[in-house]
């Protein structure tokens, strides 16, 4: 059966790259190279970065020497230079987009507003034992990912503004907890349908939208700029890399979406960076409400949660970016009660935890070359007087212990000009820290992926995973069987 599988996905692999060949063999024009965009003007402060090459810098970076490592777009008659990208994934963008059209994404030093965005269209096929049925689904299906919307606007010379919304059709289809308590009548998936008033009450399904980004940023200097607002937490790479258009994969390594650090915090974001001779140093540091069940608006507690990063560039044997980053906060979720002796409802701490995050990360090209790793650890020490009780699997309770969590990943990948396609491998590591399924809560992804940048806007990408659990478990624990999930995603700037 897994071998039928295996060749099933293997000939839907082959048959992207049999009509992306096609196309390529239709003429330059059809070809899947990335074409070389016009030229946009950047910024003053903007580093070179070629847009086919699937990393952002670092924000607040220095202007570098030409890099050595991303080979240029194929040769094509009268080609222009690659738009440089400026110090952020949204002002990357922009570009990307500014340098096909010329429209609203077009990257300007003068004061205004662009409107621009990312989006993505995948598909996923799980392939399970009959265990996991009750937990992922295993029919094939389409969706569309993100409709990630940027507002970014240049107020003067030393203040700007930049918001981030994504579209979602969430709540409708989503995973309902009521068929936890009562399974017989409800289907397990909300039900975000309602009557249009506009159309005779025709039912008609409706959406949301989830504020990634919304802060106001003011530059004293390349040293030292500050943002206001909600920001994505500097940590690592993959957490602030997440345009689909600019990041390798269909969707980031299993562990960095776990949760290690916040993936957004509202507050303050201190950054910059500074040139050393041929290198690049620079630092993030956040005060923010940490995270909590109403973060975005309201902190629960008073103590703020600090955070931050520093790394380093270098340029000898290619290009080499060091970093390492730290984050402490308090997670409190408060809630209401009745006291019957006074009749009124009073706030009630329902749990309470400190937590401690720390990872480093290493990403090094050398010409069409990239490797990059992240490895992440996470300690949760609940406060003895919420801390929240739990049944274990021999059915005796007691109180949650303390959990320490450890993630890693390793990518390797090789940009080849035929076809501007990067073969890519991916393992990733996850330590739960507690006993899960019948197991020791340890789980290995090993994935095997091919990323065609089609255009320097769209990108195709196939990937097939196998994820298991390592130790022994029950034989009628899902975690014996192993989960194969085939996918492929088409993302674009626009």
């Amino acid at each position: 059966m897994r071998s039928s599988v295996r060749l099933t996905l293997l000939g839907s692999a082959l048959a992207s790259l049999f009509v992306c060949a096609s196309a390529h063999a239709a003429g330059p024009g059809a070809a899947l190279a990335a074409p070389t965009p016009a030229a946009a003007t950047p910024p003053a402060d903007a580093p070179p970065v070629i847009p086919a090459a699937p990393v952002v810098p670092e924000a607040g970076m220095a202007a570098a020497p030409a890099d050595p490592n991303v080979a240029p777009p194929p040769p094509a008659p009268e080609a222009v230079p690659a738009p440089a990208a400026s110090a952020d994934e949204a002002a990357q963008l922009a570009q990307l987009i500014g340098g096909d059209s010329g429209g609203s994404g077009t990257t300007s030093t003068e004061s205004g507003t662009r409107f621009y965005g990312f989006a993505d269209v995948g598909f996923q096929k799980f392939i399970i034992s009959d265990k996991w049925k009750g937990i992922f689904s295993d029919h094939p299906s389409f969706s569309v990912g993100h409709l990630n919307l940027y507002i970014d606007s240049k107020i003067s010379e030393n203040w700007k503004s930049l918001a981030e919304v994504r579209f979602m059709f969430l709540p409708n289809g989503g995973v309902s907890g009521s068929s936890v308590s009562n399974p017989l009548s409800s289907s397990g998936r909300y039900d975000a349908t309602v009557g249009d008033p506009n159309d005779v009450n025709r039912v008609t399904p409706w959406g949301a939208i989830a504020i990634q980004r919304a802060y106001l940023e003011y530059s004293f200097s390349s040293s030292l700029s500050v943002r206001m607002g909600r920001f994505l937490t500097p940590w690592g790479i993959w957490n602030v890399d997440h345009g689909s258009p600019v990041i390798i994969g269909p969707s980031k390594p299993y562990v960095i979406g776990e949760g290690f650090f916040p993936e957004a915090q509202t507050g303050l974001e201190f950054f910059g960076s500074s040139p050393v001779g041929d290198h690049t140093i620079g630092y993030h540091l956040t005060v923010s409400n940490g995270r909590g069940p109403t973060e975005a608006i309201q902190d629960l507690d008073s103590n703020k949660a600090i955070g931050g990063r520093v790394f380093f560039r270098t340029f000898g044997l290619g290009q080499l970016d060091l970093g390492t980053s730290a984050y402490y906060g308090t997670v409190t979720d408060e809630r209401q009660q009745v006291n019957l002796a006074t009749s009124s409802v009073e706030p009630f701490i329902y749990s309470k935890y400190k937590e401690v995050a720390y990872a480093a990360d290493v990403r090094w090209m050398v010409h069409n070359f990239i490797l990059q790793s992240e490895f992440a650890v996470h300690d949760r020490a609940w406060d003895n007087r919420y801390r929240p009780t739990v049944t274990a699997q021999d059915g005796t309770s007691g109180g949650q212990v303390d959990i320490r969590r450890v993630g890693a990943y390793a990518l390797a990948g090789y940009r080849f000009d035929f076809l501007n396609v990067m073969p890519y491998v991916l393992y990733s590591y996850y330590d739960l820290g507690e006993h899960t399924l019948g197991t020791g809560g340890k789980l290995n992804t090993e994935s095997l992926g091919l990323n065609f940048r089609i255009t320097p806007s769209v990108v195709l990408k196939v990937e097939y995973n196998i994820a298991k659990f390592i130790g022994d478990a029950p034989a009628t624990s899902p975690a014996r069987d192993v989960i194969q999930v085939f996918q492929t995603q088409i993302a674009w700037a626009f």
